[in-house]
């Protein structure tokens, strides 16, 4: 009897201890409270509707709807503002339906390459960037991604206002072409080339774009 007691109990334990792992990172999930509507859903007493943005991080299932599709944390947004659905061939980002999405204003963060930098220079020299763009010369490359000696660019995309995700603005880049620190736009496209205009970026920018863009 002592043995079998013995047994359940290392059960139950390791039981917990499975739980206690695998509920925070998503892998078990309590709450099926959730409901479809059209393409958002409704959770906790609120509407999440379809929306758009360039660069966020999809993190673990923190509860499902009722047919069973996911929701998704965005990394960068503790507050869940901004939730992810998800079923085994779709998904798309949703925000709840009463936040006004800033999509300008002032740039309080940005990402490059994908991952969000909260640097309060480099955010100041983004805001400058989108304010002051003028083109002085445009480039036509097949792929502004592929780094070659005279070209190295990356992804750039901005938060406004404290938002936590990245909003693209016309297909920025930033980096080196021909040893210039430059913003790149896109503005055209044709066969395999595309073309973009070239912004020089002030000197005054060089080092914060260094370390965290070269």
């Amino acid at each position: 009897m002592k043995k079998e007691l013995g047994k359940t109990l290392c059960l139950v334990a390791l039981l917990g201890i499975a739980v206690a792992y695998l509920v925070p990172r998503g892998a078990i999930v309590f709450d099926h409270s959730a409901q479809r509507a059209g393409e958002g859903f409704r959770w906790k007493g609120e509407l999440y509707i379809p929306t758009s943005a360039a660069d966020y991080t999809e993190g673990k299932t923190i509860a499902k709807t009722t047919d069973n599709w996911q929701l998704n944390i965005v990394e960068e947004d503790k507050s869940h503002t901004f939730m992810v659905i998800r079923s085994f061939l779709d998904q798309w980002l949703c925000v709840r339906e009463d936040y006004e999405f800033p999509k300008e204003g002032n740039v309080t963060a940005v990402y490059i390459d994908g991952k969000k930098i909260d640097n309060a220079e480099l955010a100041a020299a983004a805001q400058y960037m989108l304010e002051n763009f003028a083109a002085e010369r445009e480039y036509a490359v097949e792929s502004i991604r592929h780094d070659t000696e005279a070209q190295q660019m990356r992804d750039i995309s901005y938060c406004f206002e404290g938002c936590p995700v990245g909003i693209d603005r016309n297909g920025d880049h930033i980096g080196r072409i021909d040893g210039e620190w430059v913003l790149a736009r896109r503005v055209g496209e044709a066969g395999d080339l595309r073309t973009y205009e070239l912004c020089a970026v002030p000197e005054e920018y060089f080092g914060i774009l260094e370390k965290y863009c070269g």
